[in-house]
């Protein structure tokens, strides 16, 4: 028996050498819940866009959009549990840009810390985009009260311009750009503050807790 078995083995080595372990992730049907998560989250998010203006129109959405992010919430975040970052060449870049949404909607400080150097890693590897671990960690920067890097985030406090929309203060407003550049961000800060209607002061300070 054991002759046997040796040499199956051999056989294997030596007649087979293409043989490999077949990959168990079912990246298929992964995808298509991805890719649904990516046009729901983004559908509605272009509904809140178009109903500036409209309060009623504008608080219905985001009981929708509330409701949206939780059933993605529920859907995606096991498949990363289980299967850490996917790689693009596996789920295509509709389903990363899915699986993206929905881990910086969720805003989890501690899914943030726990994937942002998977994502760096595989960037690396050109397997995620650099722009997704960009933002991350510049929403990661925000909610821990620090400079952001990349200059993405744009929030409104009450006492903070008469409540408008501003960059949250950047680490080093020079670099910033080319910055932006390295990770495939397109518009420069000043740019993509005008896009979204935002104040940008490069000297913005931390705000105090009260503004």
């Amino acid at each position: 028996m054991k002759r046997v078995l040796i040499i199956l083995v051999i056989s294997i080595i030596s007649c087979n050498q293409g043989f490999s372990i077949v990959d168990s992730i079912p990246y298929d049907s992964l995808r298509i819940i991805l890719e649904n998560a990516h046009d729901t989250d983004q559908k509605i998010r272009a509904k809140l866009s178009a109903s500036e203006g409209n309060d009623s129109l504008l608080m219905s959405y985001l009981g929708e959009m509330s409701l949206i992010d939780r059933k993605n919430r529920e859907k995606v975040l096991p498949i990363l549990e289980k299967y850490g970052w996917l790689p693009i060449s596996k789920i295509g870049e509709k389903a990363s840009d899915g699986l993206f949404y929905v881990l910086q909607h969720s805003v989890d400080l501690d899914l943030f810390r726990k994937y942002l150097s998977e994502i760096k890693k595989l960037s690396e590897k050109n397997e995620a985009k650099a722009w997704h671990a960009a933002l991350i960690e510049d929403r990661l920067l925000m909610y821990e009260n620090r400079k952001q890097i990349y200059g993405s985030q744009v929030v409104t406090r009450k006492n903070k311009y008469d409540g408008a929309y501003f960059v949250w203060p950047i680490k080093d407003p020079e670099k910033v750009n080319d910055l932006r550049e390295s990770v495939g961000l397109s518009l420069t800060v000043e740019d993509n503050a005008k896009r979204l209607h935002a104040i940008y002061n490069p000297n913005e300070e931390i705000p105090d807790n009260n503004d």
